[in-house]
């Protein structure tokens, strides 16, 4: 079963297309959008939301304004028809959606100055902060703790618990990434999604201002 991740760079919207985006939101999402103080994570919102649109259309021939949608009691968002999964995210300059026919959860990462061994100790598995400890390469630890840190990240959505030491490792045994997972670098953007189950992973990057 494939699930489709498209990840994009936020643009700027003018006060029009700014309006126009909000009116394809469900009535709380745009309210709660419409309270926020900082209009960057507000954009940033509507982009990861632009991506959904458009992934849906593009690969289930499907308007997302004429799907109904609810929350879990967890807050987790789904469409009420259970057909289609979803999951957003975004972070600095940079939006993501995840859609597929089975539960998905999705996560993107700008790297930024972290704390990393304060994170793990918080929120990895044992598992994996003895694999992220026990590397001494600079580069190499960094890329390993993003790649933990954006699959529990996902796995968190996909579950709708977020994120907590009590997922499971997303490392085998062995040291290799469970096959439930995705995981991806471009740059200093690291990308991740999990699912129930093996999945194929399509992952494309959309330039959403050449397309109408």
């Amino acid at each position: 079963m494939e699930i489709y991740l498209y990840w994009s760079k936020i643009a700027p919207l003018s006060p029009r297309e700014l309006e126009e985006q909000m009116q394809y939101l469900p009535p709380e999402k745009r309210q709660r959008l419409q309270r926020m103080h900082s209009k960057e994570r507000m954009l940033a919102s509507l982009w990861a939301e632009r991506l959904l649109r458009y992934g849906l259309w593009r690969q289930y021939g499907r308007k997302a304004e004429g799907m109904e949608r609810d929350v879990t009691s967890q807050g987790k968002p789904f469409f009420a028809d259970g057909k289609i999964h979803f999951s957003l995210s975004h972070s600095g300059a940079y939006a993501l959606a995840a859609l597929s026919r089975q539960t998905v959860g999705a996560d993107i990462q700008e790297v930024r100055e972290v704390d990393m061994a304060s994170i793990a100790r918080r929120v990895f598995a044992l598992r994996e902060y003895e694999a992220w400890r026990t590397v001494q390469e600079e580069t190499v630890r960094k890329q390993l703790f993003y790649q933990i840190w954006t699959c529990r990240e996902s796995e968190g959505k996909r579950q709708g618990c977020g994120l907590c030491r009590a997922l499971p490792s997303c490392i085998l045994p062995d040291g290799s990434l469970d096959p439930r997972y995705f995981y991806d670098r471009k740059g200093n953007i690291f990308i991740a999604a999990s699912a129930a189950a093996e999945a194929d992973f399509v992952l494309q990057y959309i330039d959403l201002t050449k397309i109408q």
